[in-house]
């Protein structure tokens, strides 16, 4: 099972109750542990790796120090700021307590240490140990130590690095003082001796518990100390409050700098950077209040999600600690989320310019996504005071016309306008215009196309992040019947490039289907309604519990829509992991709305081993299978964890993973029926893998195909008798309604063998004929309203499907619908 990424922050608001905690470093360094690790590799020299290019350093005023952990990588390149940074800390190179040094997950990264490099920025090695003994070990044995300095050393060498961070947090309390002052100033002489430029530097407690620590004598013995500013809030809290509080109570970052690092503020401030969180902490409170009694610690939250969470509930301002924050009710119960916004950060970044210090830092890179607040304070702080707008938000694209879209967004802060960019493809976006406003008419395109459309706001700093790709067909909008939702925002620990709406625009078109699309925040926010389509595909990829896979407003959105009789297709890997485990309401949405239960997961608990799934027999999608999806090798992402689950609440399982038993539980469920106390029937059908992962294309227009006919979109097509085609189709069987017997009826071009199924609106199998051998030309078969057994069936709508093989492999699916009345 994976560990659930919980964070426990540090502290108290009375030093006669405060105790020491593990660090955010630490604990979300324990529950990454599943990342491949390289621990005994050799390290060879990378001869695309570039040295530092001092002249193309930042005209930043003070040093800007963030830590990448390996599980932001590689999704963080698409969103840092390269001119915005002095060094990057990667996270982490583990030391043994032999002196040995492992290697992040994914490492070299040549891309990173490039591209920093090329803008002058320094890429620090961070040599991580969090136990105690062993760090007493590799301090204080003289073998382990040089065996350490000396990997270091070749490490260094190795990839051009240019400099080391100690991560050595959860001392023994006897190494707190001379032990660790002393090998700090060792290692700082021997990394000076063979890398004059190289640095050194520490990572200090916010707090200098039972005065430990010689603070000092630690800025002393290296170059710099980046101090850990925040976990004054986490799981043992027993009232809500700020992970990082500038006031309030007799501990704080303010105290921190001012009275726990004095001895070094008042005569080496340039030795300290502070350190600053980009995450925020979630508890269940007893009410509304601010420092409300906590009911439960729920989890971190990080500020990509927090920014809309702001949006949505609305931003909270507390005077005593100087610290934002929001709540919401959920099922009866009260959440706060108390996390940093562009205001609390920029009070942080004056508090540190008032004492001199070196610079500030952050804990962590890429948790802030592609929001542009803390990049802003960094501009105004310490840069050109010229800010970068935001990436357009609530993005839609929408048909039009027979040769124009709809493009909407909502306006980008600091933009003074808009390039929008658009291709056939998806892949080549080379054509582009420019609009001054949020909501713009693209014109001139070809008539009954796919387009995909991004866009990127424009201000006096330049350009601001681009948005994710979205596509939309030109025809009239009443012709559109799909809405395709990306609700794909996770970037941590996956490979999201922002543009897998390709596989679901592609496989619609070829299914004859016209569509608009639209990002989920559109949809929460009301810039577009679900119920305008009469299929809205959402796709998940494999968003988690940090981004969430619905929200609140989300769900209700999805409920509404289908309350109101839509046919909803939604694909992801981890939506019963996010859902099954998270709020009541999350529960019920689950369970009543997309009735499904969560099993496990992964299939049996096997993580990165199964990549395969089939129609299960007589469901309605029996004739679907081989479903592979990617392993990270096919042009998309690596599905290692597709949850495993049931149906529930009247819903059945259609699809199980090739070689699993289902009693381990499914891919995907399907329903027909009605929800919550609405009298209308709708239609849902939902993969625990994301469908934009399935290959080849035609696989992933088949299974599009089946889901659409149990939609019940027509794809049937009456031809004249007398036309002489040569395409297998399907006529409308006669009479229709029927009773007691139906003619099926169909085309074939070339002789073939046809097995015909019929299921009941549940998709239940009902009726399956045996194996026929037809000729080619207009050809049936009846059917007499009776089941397998020989029994009447009772009145209903019933679908079909004819089944046509050559040589024992499928060629060709058609699909049908009929009413029986008795």
């Amino acid at each position: 099972m994976r560990l659930i990424l919980f964070s426990f922050l540090i502290v108290t608001f009375t030093l006669s109750n405060a105790q020491e905690r593990k660090s955010i470093h630490q604990i979300e360094w324990e529950n990454h542990r599943h990342l491949k690790k390289s621990t005994d590799a050799i390290d060879v020299i990378d001869p695309n790796i570039i040295p530092l290019q001092k002249r193309l350093a930042s005209g930043l005023s003070k040093k800007v120090f963030g830590f990448l952990p390996d599980w932001e990588y590689p999704g963080a390149m698409d969103n840092l700021r390269f001119d915005l940074l002095t060094h990057i800390a990667a996270f982490d190179f583990h030391v043994s307590p032999t002196g040995a040094i492992s290697n992040p997950s994914g490492w070299p990264w040549t891309d990173l240490i490039n591209e920093a490099h090329n803008n002058g920025v320094k890429v620090i090695l961070t040599a991580v140990n969090f136990n105690g003994p062993e760090i007493h070990t590799i301090i204080t044995n003289e073998s382990v130590k040089n065996t350490f300095f000396t990997n270091l050393k070749n490490k260094i060498t190795t990839y051009s690095l240019d400099g080391v961070n100690i991560d050595f947090e959860s001392l023994n309390h006897e190494d707190r003082a001379a032990p660790i002052n002393n090998f700090m100033a060792e290692l700082t002489t021997y990394i000076h001796s063979n890398f004059p430029d190289a640095e050194v530097s520490f990572d200090g407690p916010a707090v200098n518990w039972s005065n430990r620590w010689d603070l000092a004598g630690l800025a002393n013995s290296c170059d710099y100390i980046f101090i850990m500013g925040y976990a004054f809030a986490g799981s043992w809290s027993s009232k809500s409050g700020s992970t990082a509080p500038l006031l309030g109570g007799s501990i704080n970052i303010t105290n921190t700098v001012q009275t726990q690092y004095a001895s070094v503020v008042n005569s080496m401030p340039e030795k300290l950077i502070i350190g600053v969180p980009y995450y925020g902490v979630k508890f269940q409170t007893a009410t509304n209040e601010a420092h409300s009694s906590v009911v439960d610690y729920v989890s971190t939250t990080r500020f990509k999600t927090d920014k809309s969470n702001f949006e949505n509930h609305g931003t909270l301002w507390d005077n005593e600690t100087a610290s934002p924050w929001y709540r919401y009710q959920d099922g009866g119960k009260w959440y706060q989320v108390w996390t940093e916004n562009g205001q609390s950060m920029g009070e942080k970044f004056d508090l540190a310019d008032s004492k001199s210090l070196l610079g500030v830092g952050m804990w962590a890179l890429n948790y802030d996504g592609n929001q542009n607040d803390f990049w802003n304070q960094i501009i105004k702080h310490y840069g050109d005071g010229q800010p970068i707008p935001e990436e357009p938000g609530n993005f839609s694209v929408t048909s039009y016309s027979i040769n124009a879209l709809n493009i909407k967004f909502s306006e980008s802060e600091f933009a003074n306008g808009y390039w929008v960019y658009y291709s056939p493809d998806g892949l080549d976006f080379s054509d582009s215009t420019y609009f001054t406003s949020n909501e713009n008419i693209l014109t001139g395109l070809e008539r009954n196309q796919i387009y995909f459309i991004k866009v990127r706001a424009l201000g006096a700093s330049g350009l601001g992040p681009q948005t994710g790709v979205l596509a939309a067909t030109t025809n009239n909008p009443y012709q559109s019947t799909v809405l395709i939702v990306d609700g794909f925002d996770r970037q941590s620990g996956t490979e999201n490039n922002r543009d897998y709406i390709r596989m679901h625009a592609h496989s619609f078109f070829n299914n004859g289907l016209n569509f608009s699309s639209a990002t989920n925040e559109a949809v929460a926010q009301d810039k577009i309604n679900l119920n305008d389509y009469e299929i809205v595909d959402w796709m998940l990829g494999d968003e988690s519990t940090v981004d969430d896979t619905f929200s609140p407003a989300e769900q209700s959105k999805v409920k509404d829509y289908l309350e109101n009789g839509g046919q909803f297709f939604v694909s992801g890997a981890e939506i019963g992991w996010d859902l099954a485990r998270g709020s009541d309401a999350d529960k019920q949405f689950y369970g009543n709305y997309l009735k499904a239960k969560y099993i496990e997961d992964a299939p049996k608990g096997e993580n990165a081993e199964h990549y395969s799934a089939d129609g299960i027999a007589e469901t309605f999608f029996e004739n679907i299978s081989n479903i592979d999806f990617d392993d990270g090798t096919n042009g998309s992402f690596n599905v290692d964890w597709p949850d495993a689950i049931e149906g529930a609440n009247g819903s059945h399982l259609g699809f199980k993973y090739s070689d699993v038993n289902t009693d381990n539980g499914g891919a995907g469920i399907f329903y027909s029926g009605k929800f919550g106390d609405s009298a209308k029937e709708a239609k849902l059908v939902y993969l625990a893998f994301p469908f934009e992962t399935v290959y080849p294309e035609q696989k992933r227009d088949d299974l599009l195909s089946a889901v659409i006919n149990f939609f019940d979109i027509s794809t049937a097509i009456e031809k004249p008798v007398s036309q002489t085609p040569n395409n297998f189709y399907l006529l409308s069987n006669v009479p229709n309604p029927f009773n007691p017997s139906t003619k099926i009826r169909f085309h074939l071009p070339v002789p073939g063998k046809v097995k015909i199924l019929i299921f009941n609106i549940n998709g239940k199998l009902v009726n399956k004929s045996k194996e026929i051998s037809f000729d080619s030309g207009l050809q049936s078969w009846q059917w007499h309203g009776k089941n397998s057994s020989g029994n009447q069936v009772a009145s209903g709508t019933y679908f079909y499907k004819i089944v046509i093989s050559s040589n024992t492999k499928i060629k060709k699916i058609l699909n049908g619908k009929m009413t029986l009345i008795r």
